[in-house]
């Protein structure tokens, strides 16, 4: 009879199982499959995939590792062994002959080196060093997966059926088709960014910002790659030296793309080989192992393993418990909607005088048009960013131009968000009229949110503000004045963004699925909220212990309000009227979160997702009723609607090659754009690729700075060479 020995490797987000016959070579290698946040059932899948090929009864014995394997094989009374086993010895039994051994999985980062030493039986292969990471996301897989699906997910529409199993494959089949599309743009790329540092959560809200400056995908992926590479090195190889003239081997699901692997090699300066099997190396130590042990594994015990560690887990209340805090105001009814462009207010028989607030995000572009008299919203739009901030500012003003385009006249334009200086830049022309004064203008968030608000309830003296990477926080005084207002800087727990990836990587759609399951569950875990990485990873041992989806929603939305209430806003105090803005409170789940750490009710206005833009035309219209009074002459100088169709001659240049008096210290690459004759830059450490479009440099601060506090402390300083008398007491 033949003998099977089966090992599973389940991690935070796939299973691989490998199978050895008697003499430990592969019987049976299935595909490895995503479990999307229900290992257990993807598991009782692929065992019973795996009976139907081999039987029942010729599996002698199996074994697990990873780090969800772990829980299945404790309550399964399965052998279980960690992957700093399983891993060098899979890769020995693939590649004999290696003695490096270099892995990256989707969370966990290894480093191993074998040495044969003799003994008194003969010679034995050990592992004489090993090195791990840190736990923190600037070196996985996992990160290479979120961007790589927020970059190219819409390019691969898929289509969900009510079976389960078929859902995977879709979901399994778009992930492939991304990851494929992602390795395809790689080669593409010209140019060499550094992007973000160690944090991976950083390396996230780096990446945003150099998008919303304008820099192509294809060499954002790039640096993010060579970046977790770099991380892999620093965190993991440390300051190890590796002879290049050892034979080694590369693991783990990100060598998919064949691109990391050269990557890999140029890093560490020593040649990379790829096995057969390389995602499988820790199922394949696991069957290894398994073969010491006789264990017929159960798999009607799958059923009730994840109600027994579920009592150690914290819960808050459900968050549909809070509701009767939370205050969602009706939404003006659009009469039409055309793609993204909802349509409230539109006069057909003669043009509308209108103002246009646009407000470039992180993860949306969004746009208001109001009427010029009386600030009534004409029409809205919302657009996905993806990474593309010039091209999908140019699809909003087609979609406007074709559906209200004759009926508008566009008498100014304000901009904000992150991308907001830099589409002033590329959409005013500013040599038109000089005569003129420029009523388009750029303004910071804080202000337009206000703004926003105010316009609806003047009360409101207290706002909640989220976007896909900002977190904001504004307390007013009783006669409207700012009494406290701040803004994250680095840090992105409990920012959109980072919660968008998290609902993505367990199967819901943001705008949808995430808040109906979320309020559906009787009891909220509670996962830590300090850090993105540390919600992210409470969220998967959720998933582990086979919490319901109903609950892990619940748990993320709980989890991230709560990095923003209780780390970024801290131990501020509210006033009587809050208001909860920015596209994560567009939805009811958040808004319960947030009523649930804050105690307090919660308002929800229209348009609440779209009060930057909002505020923006308040701007723009405080500021065309300021310059009348004086008598200016002013007009927009926005180049009109017909950007849609603009050709922008795109090139990178050094600062040296283009600014007259560059700092030569530096010398930063500038995108520069061409339009018509117009040359606009864009880039760069100083102010000069981010504020101004002439070819001197901007002004040093940082010297000017130094020389003003030099000033005053020469003052109070002495002259160390210069002889001085003590005085004496």
């Amino acid at each position: 009879m033949e003998k099977y020995f089966i090992g599973f490797d389940i991690g935070s987000d796939s299973i691989h199982a490998v199978v050895l016959d008697n003499k430990l070579k592969i019987k049976y290698s299935p595909a490895s499959v995503m479990h999307f946040g229900n290992p257990v059932e993807a598991l009782k899948d692929v065992f019973e995939h795996i009976i139907s090929k081999l039987g029942y009864k010729n599996i002698i014995s199996t074994a697990f590792t990873g780090s969800v394997g772990e829980f299945i094989a404790k309550k399964t009374g399965s052998p279980f062994f960690y992957d700093t086993i399983t891993i060098p010895l899979g890769a020995s039994a693939v590649a004999p002959d290696a003695n490096y051994i270099f892995h990256i999985g989707a969370k966990d980062p290894y480093f191993f080196e074998k040495e044969k030493i003799k003994t008194d039986t003969g010679w034995k292969v050990i592992t004489q060093d090993h090195g791990t990471g840190t736990k923190c996301g600037g070196g996985s897989g996992i990160l290479i997966t979120k961007s790589c699906r927020r970059f190219f997910e819409n390019e691969f529409p898929i289509k969900l059926t009510q079976a389960r199993k078929e859902n995977i494959a879709i979901l399994q089949k778009q992930l492939h088709n991304i990851f494929k599309k992602a390795e395809k743009e790689i080669s593409k790329s010209d140019k060499d960014i550094d992007v973000g540092g160690r944090c991976g959560v950083v390396i996230q809200s780096d990446m945003i910002h150099l998008q919303n400056r304008g820099e192509q995908v294809t060499n954002i992926l790039k640096g993010m790659f060579e970046r977790i590479l770099k991380n892999y090195k620093c965190d993991v190889i440390k300051t190890r030296f590796l002879d290049p003239n050892i034979k080694e081997v590369a693991t783990g699901g990100i060598f998919t793309n064949n691109y990391l692997a050269k990557m890999l090699e140029k890093e560490l300066g020593i040649k990379i080989k790829i096995p057969t099997d390389y995602q499988k190396i820790g199922a394949i130590g696991a069957a290894i192992k398994a073969k010491d042990f006789e264990h017929k594994f159960k798999p009607e015990k799958l059923i009730s393993i994840a109600g027994t560690e579920k009592e150690g887990i914290k819960t808050a209340p459900p968050l549909y418990s809070v509701m009767d805090k939370v205050t969602i105001y009706d939404e003006e009814k659009a009469i039409d909607k055309k793609e993204g462009l909802v349509i409230y207010n539109i006069n057909q028989k003669k043009k509308t005088d209108v103002l246009i607030g646009i407000d470039g995000g992180s993860t949306t572009t969004k746009s208001i048009i109001a009427d010029a008299n009386n600030l009534k919203i004409v029409a809205e739009i919302c657009l996905y960013t993806n990474g593309k901030p010039l091209q999908t500012a140019q699809e909003m003003f087609r979609q406007i131009r074709k559906y209200i385009g004759k009926n508008i006249e566009i008498k100014g334009v304000a901009y904000t968000g992150s991308s907001g200086s830099f589409y002033y830049k590329l959409f005013s022309d500013l040599k038109k009229n000089p005569e003129k004064r420029c009523i388009d203008i750029v303004k910071d968030e804080i202000t337009c949110h206000a703004s926003g608000v105010k316009h609806f309830n003047h009360k409101i003296d207290t706002i909640f503000e989220l976007g896909g990477q900002d977190a904001k926080f504004t307390l007013f005084n009783k006669d409207g004045t700012v009494k406290k207002s701040k803004m994250n800087l680095s840090c992105m727990a409990g920012t959109g963004q980072t919660m968008q990836n998290m609902v993505e990587m367990v199967g819901l759609d943001i705008s949808t699925t995430f808040h109906e399951y979320a309020l559906q569950a009787e009891r909220t875990p509670i996962v830590d909220e300090t850090c993105g990485v540390f919600t992210e990873a409470g969220i998967a041992k959720l998933i582990a212990m086979n919490f319901s989806r109903q609950e892990i929603a619940a748990a993320i939305a709980y989890g991230f309000m709560g990095g923003y209430v209780n780390k970024f806003i801290g131990n501020e105090k509210f006033g009587e009227h809050a208001s909860a803005q920015g596209g994560p409170f567009n939805g009811k789940a958040c808004l319960a979160a947030l009523a649930l750490h804050t105690g307090i009710k919660i308002n929800a206005f229209p348009h609440r997702q779209l009060f930057g833009e909002l505020g923006a035309v308040i701007a723009v219209h405080n500021e065309i009723n300021r310059l009348a009074l004086k008598g200016v002459e002013f007009e927009s100088k926005f180049r009109g609607l017909d950007i849609a169709d603009m050709k922008y001659e795109k090139k990178v240049e050094n600062c040296s090659n283009i600014i007259e008096d560059s700092c030569g210290l530096r010398d930063c690459k500038l995108q520069v754009y061409k339009i018509v004759t117009d040359i606009i830059f864009s880039g760069g450490l100083c102010p000069k690729g981010n504020t101004d479009t002439s070819t001197k440099r901007a002004p040093n601060y940082v010297e000017m700075y130094k020389k003003i506090l030099n000033k005053h402390l020469d003052k109070y300083s002495v002259d160390i060479n210069k002889k001085t008398r003590m005085k004496e007491y």
